[in-house]
């Protein structure tokens, strides 16, 4: 599978990891901040499919089990193997999850995940905008949308298609945040709308990293199940990938966990 293999290669170091990259994003910019509190579904829409579409999809299934909220989540993709693949790979997700039917009772699930192909214009950033943000008008005029996630492959893409669907939640002056994948350096514009998500940055540059490293490590411990323990040893045992983004990955879902 290519674009795993493409994957590693971003993700050689622990701090340097698209992974926690998403789910720092969902802990700046939480799912629920975004739907009034008397709003029962969480509307999100993901814009591409590939690795970091489904990356983000995972997260957000992962953390988004929450009391008194449920998830609908609308895949926007331009390859029809994109959800094959993505639903061969995690075969128990529809009994859990409302995958375009599956389940026939939907208020039992915990969210529902649909999927649609629609042709984008992947070399014609004027073109493709213009498609999605009548695509975004026409998931609003069924359900208000609280979160949009983009990821087309292409930096300079991805914002262009970002920007175009600010402007129809402007329009439409609704609250919703718009985030963005970018490989490279980010541009200026950030804000509580609009942000992108340095899927190769390291972790250590964010405003909070000392103090999740801190809660990471207190977890690690934790785990660790052991109080007379060479602290040297330990910090090493940390450092290690999987044991660091495990533990990086349960500080960033605390807020959730809270709402659980």
């Amino acid at each position: 599978w290519i674009r795993a293999d493409v994957e590693k290669s971003f993700d050689n170091k622990s701090e340097t990891n698209s992974t926690i990259a998403i789910q720092q994003l969902l802990f700046e910019h939480p799912l629920y901040k975004y739907a009034e509190d008397s709003v029962h579904d969480i509307n999100i829409l993901v814009v591409g499919f590939g690795n970091y579409g489904q990356k983000f999809l995972d997260a957000v299934l992962q953390v988004g089990q929450m009391r008194n909220k449920r998830l609908n989540v609308m895949v926007i993709s331009d390859d029809v193997t994109d959800k094959q693949i993505y639903i061969s790979e995690r075969p128990a997700l529809a009994q859990f999850f409302n995958i375009d039917g599956s389940i026939a009772d939907s208020e039992t699930s915990y969210g529902s995940v649909s999927f649609s192909v629609a042709s984008l214009e992947r070399k014609n950033l004027a073109a493709n905008a213009e498609i999605l943000q009548n695509l975004t008008l026409e998931h609003y005029e069924s359900s208000p949308l609280h979160y949009i996630f983009i990821a087309l492959g292409d930096d300079l893409l991805n914002r262009s298609a970002a920007n175009a669907c600010l402007e129809v939640v402007d329009v439409l002056g609704r609250k919703c945040t718009i985030s963005y994948v970018c490989e490279g350096t980010a541009s200026d514009e950030h804000s509580d709308s609009l942000t992108p998500v340095l899927v190769r940055g390291e972790i250590s540059e964010t405003p909070f990293y000392n103090e999740i490293e801190r809660m990471a490590f207190n977890t690690h411990l934790i785990w660790e199940k052991n109080l007379n323990i060479d602290v040297r040893k330990v910090k090493a045992e940390f450092k290690k990938k999987y044991n660091y983004n495990s533990c990086v990955s349960s500080v960033l879902s605390l807020k959730y966990n809270c709402l659980a």
